[in-house]
């Protein structure tokens, strides 16, 4: 798994790519708790080259979205497909957290 990040209009843009499992969640968690610490407080997540999402990088992505929401800020989530779209929809989560179809519709009102 990696993590590339950007800053877009004052939003630091989270991609990840591979895939977020046992092994690479807490990596996950780790950066989004970076960039967060670094005083971040609008933050999306893309997951368009995520090829995969276990119970653990869901539990990451939650604990995540918690952490930011304490500090004052805003976790957005865009691009899911395929499996991920359906784990985040089976699992409820896509109702808990805000998803977008796109990183741009994602980006606009932040």
């Amino acid at each position: 798994m990696q993590i590339f990040t950007t800053v877009v209009n004052n939003v630091s843009l989270l991609s990840v790519e591979g895939r977020v499992d046992g092994a690479t969640a807490q990596g996950v968690q780790d950066r989004v708790g970076s960039v967060v610490e670094s005083g971040a407080r609008k933050i999306v997540l893309n997951l368009a080259k995520v090829e995969y999402i276990s119970s653990a990088g869901l539990r990451a992505i939650l604990i995540s979205a918690k952490a930011i929401t304490a500090a004052s800020g805003e976790l957005r989530i865009c691009n899911l497909h395929g499996m991920v779209r359906d784990v985040f929809d089976i699992s409820g989560i896509s109702n808990v957290l805000s998803v977008f179809d796109s990183e741009t519709d994602a980006l606009k009102g932040f």
